[in-house]
């Protein structure tokens, strides 16, 4: 049998998933050539921040995958992007989209880097998804398990995440208020607003003309449609305020009882 490659994307993909709804992704990096078939490329998914959307991706990323024979998979959550809205998803039903998505694209196994608030669902894949498809879990700037997801935030987002705990319609509000500057904003203003509440790294990579422009994009298009898109983060925010009630410790046990 022939497997089906899928085509390179510019940014505009997406899949429909069993249960009707539509999975936005972004895909790019080495091409398939005769001495390094799509099978044995080094698949990465990435989970972007919030905000953002699949348009997350550094422009360095290209050079790297090609060289290194990485294909990378940025996904969008539901409501995000192309990706429908899920009202009633949870932080561990995004793994069973990954999965679809996964076997959709005929990647047998892959990695996973989480970014920011994409740490969460990146986490639960860890948990959920069996290892014989995921290899590793990368985590970048993470955010914490409830209640102590704010004990590595900065000042900003310290008073923010208070918002968050307290009044679900004060973050409405609050991201609403976000999402109708992006558009009304130069990139440089977006990029302001995201270095007050940023680490030092962050604020070092917005130093980069290409880098604010990039997130400028992707932030713009969590925003396209204003009302799903503003739901969407909400949602992210109201999710990382439950507890996680991971065990990996018993689930190794587990694993290893039945090997």
């Amino acid at each position: 049998l022939r497997t089906r490659i899928p085509r390179r994307s510019e940014g505009n993909s997406s899949i429909r998933l069993k249960n009707g709804r539509r999975l936005g992704y972004k895909m790019f990096g080495a091409p398939v050539i005769k001495d390094c078939p799509y099978e044995k490329l080094n698949h990465i998914f990435i989970f972007h921040g919030t905000p953002g959307s699949r348009l997350f991706c550094l422009p360095s990323w290209e050079r790297i995958a090609v060289e290194k024979g990485i294909r990378f998979h940025v996904l969008e959550r539901p409501g995000f992007g192309h990706s429908s809205p899920h009202p009633e998803r949870t932080l561990a039903s995004f793994s069973q989209d990954v999965l679809e998505y996964a076997d959709a694209n005929n990647v047998s196994r892959f990695s996973i880097i989480g970014y920011s608030a994409g740490s969460p669902f990146a986490v639960m894949c860890a948990y959920h998804i069996p290892k014989t498809r995921l290899s590793s879990v990368c985590l970048c700037a993470a955010i914490y398990p409830a209640p102590n997801a704010s004990k590595s935030m900065n000042l900003f987002n310290k008073l923010a995440w208070n918002v968050v705990l307290k009044s679900r319609f004060l973050t409405y509000a609050a991201v609403k208020q976000e999402g109708m500057q992006a558009f009304r904003s130069p990139a440089k203003k977006i990029a302001g607003n995201i270095m007050g509440q940023s680490s030092y790294d962050d604020i070092m990579l917005m130093r980069y003309p290409e880098i604010v422009g990039l997130f400028s994009e992707s932030i713009r298009e969590q925003y396209a449609d204003l009302k799903t898109g503003v739901t969407a983060e909400v949602e992210d925010y109201m999710l990382f305020r439950r507890a996680w009630n991971l065990d990996f410790k018993s689930k190794d046990e587990q694993e290893l009882s039945s090997v």
